[in-house]
C-alpha cells in the first residue's frame, strides 16, 4: 500500500486583501484556503469543523472558508476532504496568521481494494448500508442551523444572489417510513437577503417559482432512495476503489445508466443521458458519507422543457446537473454537512440553432450547528415551504448579518462578488432589494 500520509501548511501574513484573523468580544474569526498539494488547485467544498463539535463549514469554490468559533483556544480545528489526509491545528495555533492549507491524497488503487474487499462484492455492501441506516442516521429530534445561497449566473457571471440564515426542527430520519407520512420538518427564517436582478427578463418569473431551500434540506428522502436503488435488481454497482477521510477508509461504489430518457423521449426519440450515482460508504459502519449524483447529455438535443416560452422560437436546453451531500459523524451518528446542486442549461434559438442565454444555477446549503440537546428553543419566523425566498425578504438588518455568529457566511469568490457588484455593492443592493418587497 502506497499513498502519500504529510501535510503542508504555510502561515503567512498579508497574503490578502482582506484580514483573515480577527478577535471580537464573542467570536474568534479564523480563515484561510484549501488547496491540493501537488496540483495547488484549490478544494472547494472542504470540511472546515471543531474537533468533538458540531460547529463547522465548508470552503468556497476557490477552496476560501470562515469559520467563527466562541474563544476557546483550546479547540482543534480540522480540515477534510474526501479522498485527502486531513489536516489538524490548535485555535491557538490558528491565531498566528492566515492559514495556506495543502492537503495530499490518500487514496487505495483498485487492485488492493479488491484485495481488502475480496469477500464483499458492491451489492453485498449496498445492502450493509441499507441494514444500518437505523444505526447511523438520528432518528430522534435535533436543531439544524445553517446558511444558504442561491446564486444565478448568466453568460459566465453571477448575475443574481439569494443568502439566508434558517434553523430547522427536524424530526430525525424516519426509515421504513413513505416521504408523504413522514412528520414534516418545521423551518425557521431568521434572515434573508437578496441582491438586484441582473437575469434577462424571460426568465425573472422561474427566480419566484421554488423554495429551494425546502428543497434542499429534504436530505432524508435521497437516504430513502437508497432503498429503492436496492430494489432494482438490474441496477450493476460498482466497486471504485477506497478513498480516506479523517482516516477513516470509504468504498467508492458507483452506478452508471447510460440508458436513461427524458419524459420527452417520445418527441425527441434519440435524446438520452447519462446517470451516474456515487457512494462513499465507512467500511466498517456502512454509513454513508457522501452521495454524488451527476447528469449528462450523451445523444442528441437534450431538452428538460418542450418550448417553455409561448410563441417564440425558444427552447430550453440542459446541459447537465451535479448533486452532493455530505454528512459528518457528531455524537455517533451521521448528520448532514453540506448540499450543493449546481446545474447548466441553455435557452436555444430553434430557428438559428444559436444560444440566446447561458445559464447555470447554483444551490448550496451548510449546516454550521447540530443541537441535539432537545432544550433550546428555535428562533426565527417560520419559513413559507411553498413561497421563493426572495419572496420572503421583509428587511435587511446589516446588525444580524454582521454578527459573524449569526451567520458564518461561506465567503463569495472574488469573481462572484465582481459579477453582482457591477453597478453598486453589495449591501446598497440588499437594501434596496429589502425596500422594494415591502412596498
Amino acid at each position: 500500500m502506497k499513498f502519500r500520509s504529510t501535510f503542508t501548511l504555510l502561515l503567512f501574513l498579508g497574503a490578502y486583501t482582506y484580514p483573515f484573523i480577527c478577535i471580537s468580544q464573542e467570536d474568534l474569526k479564523v480563515s484561510g484556503r484549501v488547496i491540493d498539494q501537488k496540483t495547488k488547485m484549490p478544494l472547494p467544498f472542504a470540511n472546515v469543523s471543531i474537533k468533538d463539535k458540531s460547529d463547522g463549514t465548508v470552503t468556497n469554490f476557490d477552496g476560501e472558508f470562515d469559520i467563527f468559533i466562541s474563544s476557546h483556544v483550546s479547540d482543534t480545528l480540522i480540515i477534510s476532504h474526501v479522498g485527502y489526509t486531513s489536516f489538524l491545528i490548535s485555535i491557538k495555533d490558528a491565531q498566528n496568521g492566515a492559514l495556506l492549507i495543502e492537503l495530499n491524497e490518500r487514496t487505495l488503487e483498485l487492485n488492493e481494494v479488491q484485495i481488502q474487499a475480496e469477500r464483499l462484492v458492491p451489492r453485498q455492501i449496498m445492502e450493509s448500508v441499507l441494514d444500518k441506516l437505523k444505526d447511523n442516521y438520528a432518528s430522534e429530534p435535533f436543531i439544524s442551523k445553517g446558511f444558504f445561497r442561491d446564486l444565478r449566473n448568466q453568460n459566465n457571471e453571477s448575475a443574481y444572489l439569494v443568502e439566508a440564515s434558517f434553523e430547522v426542527l427536524n424530526p430525525g430520519v424516519q426509515i421504513g417510513k413513505s416521504y408523504r407520512n413522514e412528520r414534516r420538518k418545521n423551518f425557521y427564517l431568521n434572515a434573508v437577503r437578496a441582491s438586484k436582478n441582473y437575469i434577462n427578463g424571460l426568465l425573472t418569473p422561474v427566480l419566484d417559482r421554488q423554495n429551494w431551500l425546502a428543497l434542499s434540506l429534504a436530505y432524508d428522502f435521497w437516504i430513502r432512495r437508497l432503498r429503492s436503488d436496492l430494489l432494482d435488481l438490474e441496477k450493476e454497482y460498482e466497486l471504485q476503489n477506497v478513498v480516506y477521510k479523517n482516516n477513516t477508509p470509504l468504498y467508492v461504489i458507483v452506478t452508471v445508466d447510460t440508458t436513461a430518457k427524458s419524459y420527452l423521449a417520445e418527441q425527441h426519440k434519440h435524446m438520452r443521458y447519462e446517470y451516474t450515482k456515487r457512494y462513499y460508504i465507512d467500511i466498517e459502519t456502512y454509513a454513508v458519507h457522501k452521495i454524488e449524483k451527476s447528469e449528462r447529455p450523451i445523444e442528441g438535443i437534450y431538452v428538460g422543457i418542450e418550448k417553455p416560452y409561448p410563441g417564440d422560437t425558444l427552447y430550453y436546453s440542459k446541459k447537465g446537473w451535479n448533486h452532493t451531500y455530505e454528512f459528518e459523524e457528531f455524537a455517533d451518528k451521521m448528520y448532514l454537512r453540506y448540499y450543493d446542486l449546481s446545474y447548466a442549461f441553455d435557452i436555444v434559438n430553434s430557428k438559428t440553432s444559436s444560444v440566446y442565454l447561458d445559464m447555470e444555477y447554483s444551490n448550496t446549503l451548510v449546516i454550521t450547528t447540530i443541537d441535539t440537546s432537545k432544550r433550546r428553543k428555535i428562533r426565527g419566523a417560520k419559513m413559507n415551504r411553498n413561497k421563493s425566498l426572495a419572496l420572503q425578504v421583509t428587511k435587511y438588518n446589516p446588525t444580524f448579518w454582521n454578527k459573524q455568529s449569526n451567520t458564518k457566511l461561506v465567503p463569495l469568490t472574488q469573481k462572484q462578488i465582481d459579477g453582482l457588484e457591477r453597478e453598486m455593492d453589495l449591501e446598497e443592493q440588499f437594501m434596496k432589494s429589502a425596500n422594494t418587497k415591502n412596498k
